[in-house]
């Protein structure tokens, strides 16, 4: 028996466990290694798509499916499949052209499960474009693809993110998804009801884990529900206010000071459970 058998980790990636130069720093690794081997389920819980998560899953490769796409989607990795997903309503593509006809700034990124299209290709996207290496494929309207979307990115500098979002939200049709502020300039509509904190629950019951041994560690607003329904949620001190005031525990260090190092090394030290 292992110290941490049946105990399932899921850590946020950006801001959490990556450095900011989007590395995971070798005391995060071997932390990560010690409580794998002592039986620990680890995994990340992450907004991106598997797409865009490849160059992470490169660096270490947890030993259960990750969650993804804020929830959308629990994707296994060692076989490259999902084990489960959730896709936007078909009515989608009438709120993205709304904002496309209104907002002709906003970047536009259209997330399938193993492709991304770009609607509307501005500075901004690109940068996000770049940073998780995905290949740039345009395309003029929502209807050009002919596949269910995972999730839709709207992109705007964050001093004008709040006017977007509150048109968004005022549009007749926002009821049918669920929305997330993921970064100060990053928008997201996902599934109704999805969120990090229902695939969460959801891969523990996959595993046969109980509910009541899930750690959650997490940074941003996107992480709020994970931190919320985790039994034990866990913020790193660069964590937004709203994510602190979730926690159960607020961590003295930051992504950049290996914080699940430091969640894990507390972990060994006294388990909650």
């Amino acid at each position: 028996m292992g110290k941490f058998d049946g105990i399932l980790l899921g850590s946020d990636l950006d801001a959490t466990l990556l450095t900011n130069d989007k590395r995971i720093s070798q005391r995060n690794r071997e932390a990560i290694q010690r409580f794998t081997a002592e039986g620990g389920a680890f995994t990340y819980i992450t907004g991106r798509m598997p797409l865009g998560a490849r160059t992470i899953l490169d660096q270490l490769t947890p030993n259960v499916p990750i969650g993804c796409i804020n929830g959308g989607g629990i994707f296994d990795p060692k076989n490259d499949c999902y084990v489960w997903t959730a896709a936007l309503d078909d009515s989608a593509e009438e709120l993205v052209s709304f904002v496309q006809d209104r907002f002709p700034d906003v970047g536009i990124e259209l997330c399938g499960f193993y492709k991304a299209w770009f609607l509307n290709l501005t500075p901004l996207t690109e940068e996000h474009r770049r940073l998780e290496q995905i290949p740039y494929v345009p395309v003029s309207s929502y209807a050009e693809v002919n596949e269910p979307m995972s999730k839709v990115l709207f992109v705007r500098e964050a001093d004008r993110l709040e006017e977007l979002m509150q048109a968004i939200q005022a549009h007749p049709l926002a009821d049918r998804f669920s929305f997330v502020q993921s970064t100060s300039q990053y928008y997201e509509m996902i599934p109704k009801g999805m969120s990090k904190g229902d695939v969460l629950l959801r891969l523990a019951d996959l595993l046969g884990i109980s509910r009541s041994r899930t750690v959650a560690v997490g940074d941003n607003n996107n992480d709020l529900t994970m931190l919320q329904m985790a039994a034990l949620g866990v913020a790193v001190a660069n964590a937004t206010p709203q994510a602190k005031a979730a926690a159960d525990l607020v961590l003295d260090v930051t992504n950049e000071e290996d914080a699940v190092a430091e969640l894990i090394c507390r972990l060994e030290k006294q388990l909650p459970f």
